[in-house]
């Protein structure tokens, strides 16, 4: 798709005969940018050497060989490709910046939902640990949930995967309030509480994004 759409490019300016350098250079640089934009910073940087091929090739005397005549186009070319990268770069991390603030928007409302909804049930009863379980295996979607209730010592599941943590690994992070967090299998397990006062722990195992 880079390939083609520099080659449409290329195209176009060929076949009505314009050789502008500082035209074509950017309007290879609007591709650079609708790329980064669209896929990231390895697609955009791929597309940025091989728009500098080909404004070597097609439009930088002598036209139609990688040699490069005038010294001065030889700074062209290098600043061509220096600031189509660094482009490329920003807009990788504007899309990054973009797409973590949506991510932060949405953890929070899935977190008042879940706060709201413990609320309405009531706290930490035992009859109602499994519903709180399912609906915090809903909110974050997540592939399974355990929950330990403390007061009954009961585990609540849901999800249809099975939280690899232990009764009495969920009963010391009940007591201690630990945090436990693993990135390479998704798991994250911790105390939940409602208004300072801890109500159990919940065990979270990936997502099913």
């Amino acid at each position: 798709m880079v390939l083609v759409a520099i080659g449409l490019v290329t195209a176009f300016y060929r076949a009505i005969g314009f050789h502008n350098a500082t035209t074509v250079a950017l309007s290879f640089l609007l591709v650079v940018l609708a790329v980064a934009a669209r896929w990231g910073l390895i697609e955009s940087v791929t597309a940025s050497v091989i728009a500098t091929l080909f404004f070597n090739f097609f439009f930088l005397p002598p036209v139609g060989t990688l040699t490069i005549a005038d010294p001065q186009n030889w700074v062209a070319l290098a600043a061509f490709l220096v600031v189509s990268i660094v482009a490329s770069h920003l807009s990788e991390q504007a899309r990054r910046k973009a797409r973590e603030a949506v991510e932060h928007q949405q953890e929070m409302e899935r977190l008042y939902t879940l706060s709201r909804m413990i609320l309405m049930l009531g706290g930490s009863t035992s009859h109602v640990a499994g519903e709180i379980a399912r609906q915090v295996q809903q909110a974050f979607e997540a592939s399974g949930v355990a929950l330990f209730h403390r007061e009954s010592g009961q585990i609540f599941h849901a999800g249809g995967q099975q939280v690899p943590l232990s009764d009495a690994q969920l009963r010391e992070i009940a007591l201690q309030g630990n945090v436990m967090e693993d990135a390479g299998s998704e798991l994250v397990a911790l105390p939940v509480s409602l208004g300072g006062k801890t109500l159990e722990p919940v065990a979270k195992l990936g997502t099913r994004r």
